[in-house]
């Protein structure tokens, strides 16, 4: 039995290698001569993003074992198809097509034909984008197909618990759990420890970085701009969870992103508009950001353990406006948002941040 399900394996992995070969030899035939489009930036964009999706499908499957593992890949092919398809379109002069993004439960279950309401357990409903059988198992009360996700939950699994909320994880953490649905494949990344990844970003719009890894690491994520790199966090004996890190709008259409870890991780943006917003207080374990709406509000902040805390507030596009309260070990402190913005806890330790009237 085991012989047959490790041949199983080795047939969907050799179904996908012969998709990639395929995909290449469809760019590698096209019509397409850039230079005589050279004044049609969106053409040339289009052909760009296919190649692109093309040298990550190659990369991304390199040690993949089984169809879990390749469901990058699968969303690099759709990505490049749709991109390609694009080029097609607007050379024959008509309409880009609408891009149908994979099913959010499996990209195995192929383009989704609708957006359904679903909400992980004990989180926030919202729109995700999903195939036909799965859209009726949703109508029905029922949870999704359980293939690469764990039903109902909305996030990969590769062991036992990891569809379930870790203790300590501040409520309504989606966003920072998962890329939120209809995030771009090509603004995600998966890989197993050390890694260089590009995700593509839109010029002049600030985003929200998340890297987050399978178990708590010791990791170091930066930005490798040349001329201008960054790094956003380095361990120091201190296990991490999750990264996170507001981005200011840029003209580059690629986030170049170092990422050291021994475990898996996966990375990807959020808009600054999904940021959950700090409503009467949240607690949690390591780095986070929440977004107040408001005007000025006092605020408690305590940390319990050690190690360095820092709740930095940035505007709305994602600049740096300063420090709100800083601290290190067990404390308790008051302080002040001063306004409407965005707030990055920084820490790999347990906080609480407490509203007062």
């Amino acid at each position: 039995m085991f012989r047959i399900f490790r041949r199983r394996r080795g047939a969907e992995l050799t179904a996908i290698e012969a998709d990639i070969t395929a995909f290449g030899e469809a760019l590698a035939a096209h019509p397409l001569e850039p230079a005589e489009h050279a004044a049609d930036a969106d053409l040339l964009a289009d052909y760009g993003r296919a190649l692109d999706a093309y040298e990550r499908a190659k990369r991304a499957f390199a040690g993949d074992r089984d169809l879990l593992d390749a469901e990058d890949v699968i969303r690099a092919l759709d990505a490049g198809r749709h991109a390609l398809a694009c080029v097609d379109a607007r050379l024959a002069g008509r309409p880009a097509p609408e891009h149908r993004p994979p099913c959010f439960f499996d990209a195995r279950h192929g383009p989704s034909v609708r957006r359904a309401v679903w909400a992980p357990p004990d989180g926030t409903a919202r729109p995700v984008p999903v195939c036909a059988a799965d859209a009726v198992r949703l109508e029905e009360g029922r949870p999704p197909i359980e293939t690469g996700r764990a039903a109902g939950s909305g996030r990969r699994t590769r062991g036992r618990g990891r569809g379930r909320e870790r203790p300590g994880e501040p409520a309504g953490a989606a966003p920072f759990d998962a890329p939120p649905a209809g995030t771009a494949p090509e603004s995600i990344a998966r890989r197993k420890g050390n890694a260089r990844v590009e995700l593509s970003v839109v010029p002049r719009e600030a985003s929200v970085l998340v890297v987050r890894f399978s178990d708590p690491a010791v990791a170091s994520v930066g930005i490798m701009q040349p001329g201008d790199p960054r790094s956003l966090w380095s361990s120091v004996g201190e296990p991490i969870r999750r990264v996170v890190f507001p981005l200011a709008a840029g003209r580059k259409r690629v986030l170049p992103l170092q990422v050291t870890s021994d475990v898996p991780w996966e990375a990807w943006l959020v808009a600054p508009d999904d940021v959950p917003p700090l409503r009467n207080g949240i607690s949690g374990r390591g780095m986070y950001a929440f977004r107040h709406e408001g005007g000025r509000l006092p605020i408690r902040v305590r940390q319990k353990g050690r190690g360095a805390f820092a709740l930095l507030r940035f505007s709305r596009a994602c600049e740096l406006a300063g420090s709100v309260v800083a601290g290190s070990g067990s404390f308790t402190k008051a302080a002040e948002i001063p306004g409407p913005g965005l707030l990055l806890v920084r820490t790999s330790g347990e906080w609480v941040v407490d509203g007062v009237e």
